[in-house]
C-alpha cells in the first residue's frame, strides 16, 4: 500500500526524518546519484564516495570538515572511513548512521533523491537488523562492462540474502586485493572509490582474478526479487506497516492450509518466530520473508504492498544460523579465558567470546578479573599500533620534507600531501611534526 501525504515521493523523505531544510551549500557539487528508479540503485555509501572523488578530497575529510556543519552527529565518532565502510548496514539502513549521513548529503548537496540511497524507509515494515552482508561482494561482469566514469556499488549487493548478480545470473565474488602485500599501496595513498581496489588501486578488482561461476534458479529467484523490491524503494514508494503483517498472517495460512505454524516446517524456520511474526509482536526480518514468498509462490514486492496471488513455490529456502556451542561450566570458561590471556596477538574480549560460542557480557559477568586483564592488554596492544602509525606517519613527513627541501619547493600543507597523501588539518596529530620541519625551512607558513 502506497501512502501519500507528508511521506510522499514527492517530498523525498520520510517522516521519521530529523533533517532541517535549507539551501543547498553552492561548494557542493549536485552530483547526481545512479541507478534511482532502478533494482541496482548506488548505494548511500557509494554516492559518498563518488562525491569525494568528484571534490578531490578524502571522504574523511569531506564528511567531517563539509558534512558536520549540516548534521548534530559528531562524524569524528565513526573514526576512520576504511573502518565503517566495511559496514554495509550503512548503505542498507543502520538508524543512526545512516540517517545522519542522508539528511547531512541531502542538504549540503540539495539533491532529494540522496533520501532513496537506502532502505530507511522500510524501517518498521521489515526488521532490518543482519540483513546485510559481510564481507562487501561485486559482480565481476558487471564492473568488467561498465565505464570506469560510471562505476558505483548498488544496494543489492549489500544485501545477505542476495547471492548473484540478476543481470548476469552469477554469483558474487567478495571484493578483496588479490596482489601480495609488497605490491600495494601505502596507506596514506589508497583513495575509497567504488569498483576500485582501495588496497592496490585496481579497476575492476583486476587484481584478483575469479571464475564466473553461475547462480542456481534460487539464488535467482531472491536476487530478482530483492531487485523488485529496491526499484520500488528508490523510485519513492513506500509501504504500510500493518498491510505488510496483514499479507505475512495471510501467506502463513496459505503456506500450511489453514494451520498457519505447518509453514514453519515448510520454510525452514522456528514456530515461535512465526508466531511473532503473525500476532505482530515484531516485524518479520527479510530472509524469512523470502522463504514464506517463495513457498507460497508470490512476489516480494506484492506481498509488501497488501496485494499478492499464489503461484508455482520456488526453490529458496531459509537457512537459519548455526548455533553457538554452549560453555559446560564456569572452569572451562574460566581455562578457555586464561589461554586468551597469553596470546601475543591480544585479542579483544569480542573475539574471544565469539570464538568461544558466548556473549562478551558472560565473560564480564562471570569473569570480571580476567575480562578487566582481555580489556587492559587489548587497550594496551592498540595504543602501541596507534603509535606505530604516528611513528610512520611522522617519518614520512620528514622524510618528504627533505626531498621538499632539496628540490628548492616550501614545505606546505598541499606540498606534503602530494607527495605523502597524509592531510595535515589544524589540530591534527600530525601538525606538530609538519611545524617543526616548516620552522626548519623558514618558508611559507602553516
Amino acid at each position: 500500500m502506497i501512502i501519500r501525504g507528508e511521506d510522499s515521493p514527492q517530498s523525498g523523505f520520510p517522516r521519521h526524518s530529523a533533517m532541517v531544510r535549507q539551501a543547498p551549500d553552492p561548494r557542493f557539487y549536485p552530483l547526481v546519484p545512479l541507478g534511482v528508479g532502478h533494482g541496482n540503485c548506488e548505494s548511500l555509501v557509494s554516492y559518498l564516495c563518488r562525491l569525494a572523488v568528484e571534490h578531490c578530497v578524502s571522504v574523511d575529510d569531506l564528511v567531517n570538515e563539509g558534512l558536520a556543519q549540516y548534521s548534530p552527529t559528531n562524524f569524528r565518532i565513526w573514526r576512520h572511513f576504511s573502518t565503517w565502510v566495511k559496514d554495509g548496514a550503512v548503505s542498507v539502513f543502520a538508524e543512526r548512521r545512516t540517517l545522519a549521513l542522508r539528511d547531512a548529503l541531502v542538504c549540503a548537496t540539495g539533491v532529494q533523491a540522496i533520501a532513496q540511497l537506502s532502505l530507511a524507509t522500510l524501517d518498521g515494515v521489515i526488521d532490518l537488523a543482519g540483513m546485510t552482508s559481510f564481507p562487501r561482494r561485486h559482480c565481476a561482469l558487471c564492473y568488467e562492462a561498465a565505464d570506469f566514469d560510471r562505476l558505483f556499488f548498488p544496494v543489492l549487493w549489500d544485501l545477505k540474502s542476495v547471492n548473484c548478480c540478476p543481470i548476469h545470473g552469477v554469483r558474487l565474488v567478495v571484493s578483496v586485493c588479490g596482489r601480495a602485500a609488497d605490491h600495494r599501496r601505502p596507506r596514506w595513498h589508497r583513495v575509497h572509490m567504488p569498483g576500485v581496489c582501495s588496497e592496490c588501486g585496481a579497476i575492476a578488482y583486476a587484481c584478483n582474478e575469479h571464475a564466473h561461476i553461475a547462480a542456481s534458479p534460487a539464488e535467482l529467484w531472491a536476487a530478482r526479487q530483492s531487485a523488485m523490491l529496491i526499484e520500488a524503494v528508490s523510485g519513492g514508494e513506500r509501504f504500510d506497516a500493518s498491510a505488510m503483517h496483514e499479507s505475512v498472517r495471510e501467506l502463513a495460512y496459505m503456506i500450511g492450509d489453514g494451520f498457519p505454524f505447518r509453514a514453519a516446517a515448510v520454510c525452514g524456520f522456528n514456530k515461535a518466530r512465526l508466531y511473532d511474526w503473525i500476532h505482530d509482536v515484531r516485524p518479520i526480518k527479510y530472509a524469512p520473508l523470502l522463504a514464506l514468498c517463495a513457498a507460497a509462490g508470490t512476489d516480494v514486492l506484492g506481498v509488501v504492498r497488501g496485494k499478492f496471488q499464489r503461484g508455482a513455490p520456488a526453490g529458496f529456502r531459509y537457512t537459519p544460523h548455526h548455533r553457538r556451542p554452549k560453555i559446560r561450566s564456569l572452569d572451562e570458561l574460566r581455562q578457555n579465558v586464561a589461554a586468551r590471556l597469553i596470546d601475543s596477538d591480544c585479542p579483544s574480549i569480542m573475539s574471544v567470546a565469539a570464538s568461544l560460542g558466548c556473549d562478551h557480557t558472560t565473560i564480564h559477568k562471570r569473569l570480571p578479573h580476567e575480562a578487566a586483564m582481555l580489556t587492559s592488554r587489548w587497550r594496551a596492544a592498540q595504543s602501541a599500533s596507534s603509535e606505530t602509525r604516528r611513528r610512520e606517519a611522522k617519518s614520512m613527513i620528514e622524510s618528504v620534507a627533505r626531498e621538499l627541501r632539496a628540490n628548492g619547493k616550501a614545505v606546505t600543507v598541499r606540498n606534503v600531501f602530494l607527495a605523502s597523501g597524509i592531510h595535515i588539518g589544524k589540530g591534527s596529530r600530525f601538525e606538530e611534526p609538519f611545524r617543526q620541519e616548516q620552522d626548519r625551512s623558514d618558508c611559507v607558513q602553516f
